[in-house]
């Protein structure tokens, strides 16, 4: 038995992201962790080489096939079902870890009992590993940080540490096809867990094309106003009236039009883009969840840059 789980699903990543994200694990300064990951699709015999390669030569590590896909949030509750530490540590397969990462956040939660989840800072960087950005948007104190979850979340999902007991108490993760981090910290934080923002960066995030395509972040928004709703009004989590919410507004091209007006003015400057935006987030309701989410974090948070 470790003392830390970390937890990875896997599904196309490049060869060299992988192997950079489960190097920067292996070589943690803090030894007493297991890596299980998940790879949820089978048919990708290339990147199962590479993890039973990592599997061979460390009983650290722990590798899982899914025999079809199923989803990052099924893979994550599978790994979490499998693993023997009291801590869960998250991890994407494209991102890279502090050496002292797993080390820092184990000590702060020992240190810290009444503290349930701990976050950090991080180094966003492009495809090509180059530091890309060092500015986080960092919550005054822990109260701001659980406070600012009802409008979205400042925590980058593989770089928390949670109590594994905190994340049994609410079940672990629905299954959202995207947002399932936010869900997840919503109903921790109703059911009493406390959270940690570590202004230390212990991650470095990898920004790419294939994450950042306005499909997905449409996906991302409409996950994300779905999960604050339904919470907000204490609702339980559907999988079927979510996928049907989902459908109708993927569905609706006047919906998709002002979404992808919206994103576009996002990136640009002047009187005209300010007026789409707030035209946006009058008529569309995941444009204006997505306003209100920046305007708490320009008001309410600070910038930092290390």
């Amino acid at each position: 038995m470790k003392q830390v789980s970390v937890v990875m699903s896997t599904y196309n990543e490049n060869e060299e992201y992988v192997r950079e994200a489960m190097d920067s694990l292996v070589n943690q300064t803090f030894p007493d962790i297991e890596i299980i990951v998940v790879i949820d699709n089978p048919q990708n015999t290339e990147l199962l080489d590479i993890l039973r390669e990592y599997e061979s030569i460390d009983n650290r590590i722990c590798v899982l096939r899914n025999d079809s896909n199923i989803g990052l949030a099924k893979s994550l509750n599978k790994a979490i079902a499998y693993s023997s530490g009291e801590y869960i540590a998250r991890m994407d397969a494209d991102d890279i870890c502090e050496i002292d990462r797993i080390r820092i956040q184990y000590d702060y939660l020992i240190a810290h009992p009444d503290i349930d989840l701990v976050c950090s800072a991080v180094k966003r960087i492009n495809e090509k590993g180059e530091v890309i950005s060092t500015k986080n948007s960092v919550p005054k104190n822990d109260q701001m940080l659980m406070k600012s979850i009802r409008y979205g979340t400042v925590m980058i999902h593989p770089s928390v540490m949670f109590r594994k007991e905190a994340f049994d108490k609410v079940g672990g993760y629905n299954n959202y096809l995207a947002g399932q981090d936010l869900d997840l910290w919503i109903r921790m934080k109703e059911s009493g867990a406390i959270f940690h923002y570590i202004l230390e960066p212990l991650l470095f995030y990898r920004i790419s094309q294939g994450n950042t395509t306005s499909s997905k972040s449409m996906i991302q928004g409409i996950s994300a106003r779905y999960c604050i709703d339904i919470n907000r009004k204490g609702n339980c989590f559907s999988e079927s009236d979510y996928l049907d919410y989902l459908n109708r507004l993927c569905g609706d091209s006047k919906f998709c039009d002002q979404y992808t007006r919206f994103e576009a003015a996002k990136k640009k400057k002047g009187l005209l883009s300010c007026f789409v935006i707030a035209y946006s987030a009058l008529v569309n309701k995941v444009c204006r969840g997505k306003v209100l989410k920046n305007l708490y974090f320009i008001f309410f948070m600070k910038k930092l840059t290390v």
